[in-house]
């Protein structure tokens, strides 16, 4: 997929900011790729480790280009996994040193006849140029934690690696956590020579940072590694 614009910025955006953070509001979706004439209902669960066997816990009806998605107050224990499980022992946890959470969620546009079409996601001040950018992310947690933690993720056919540097602070329930590629050093004069990227991650809403709702049809992929910061945790 190619995208000619330099920068993805929105001056009105959709702001996040519901009090509990248990109900997503998408409105005035842009289609990056595809179409979202056909897009039935959006649901909202985690996929399996081969696309796209996909478990849903909540669903909406796609209408007037949006949805509202009411999630639920609590998840099976079998989609949850202990938070210090994710992180280095170095990581410095604060609050229930068990707490569970679901780190990995998507929401995901269904068409009639019930077939995936592609993904929604809530991004801010793309800059596809110099491949960074903002997107947020809902996570669950069954109590409240704190995790600071800095730690390097496996490259990527020893060429693509990824330093993460989490500061989380989590209550019971739904939380938006805050996904921020901070810089992207290059091995050579492009891409294909290798990388290091350095994510932020937080709960700390980014100031000066304008929200814009996003679908991506199931036959492409964003240009960059954006939204996949939330499957740094295993």
């Amino acid at each position: 997929m190619i995208l000619a614009a330099v920068a993805f910025v929105s001056c009105g955006g959709n702001e996040p900011t519901l009090p509990d953070n248990s109900v997503i509001s998408a409105r005035s979706v842009i289609a990056l790729t595809g179409s979202t004439s056909e897009i039935a209902s959006v649901r909202v669960g985690v996929f399996e480790s081969r696309l796209p066997v996909f478990h849903s816990f909540a669903e909406a009806p796609f209408q007037n280009n949006g949805f509202t998605m009411q999630l639920p107050a609590t998840l099976p224990d079998n989609l949850l996994s202990l938070i210090r499980g994710s992180f280095t022992d170095n990581a410095a946890i604060t609050g229930n040193p068990d707490a569970r959470w679901l780190p990995h969620t998507a929401l995901v546009a269904f068409c009639e006849n019930n077939n995936i079409i592609g993904t929604f996601n809530l991004i801010g001040d793309v800059d596809i140029e110099n491949r960074t950018g903002t997107t947020a992310r809902w996570v669950y947690v069954d109590s409240d934690v704190s995790v600071t933690d800095s730690f390097d993720t496996p490259c990527v056919g020893f060429r693509w690696c990824t330093t993460v540097k989490a500061n989380l602070n989590l209550r019971k329930g739904w939380n938006i956590v805050y996904s921020y590629i901070i810089s992207v050093e290059l091995f050579g004069e492009d891409l294909s020579a290798g990388s290091h990227t350095t994510v932020s991650m937080t709960t700390q809403r980014p100031s000066g940072v304008f929200f814009v709702w996003t679908f991506i049809s199931l036959e492409d992929e964003f240009p960059f590694n954006l939204l996949d910061a939330n499957g740094f945790f295993r």
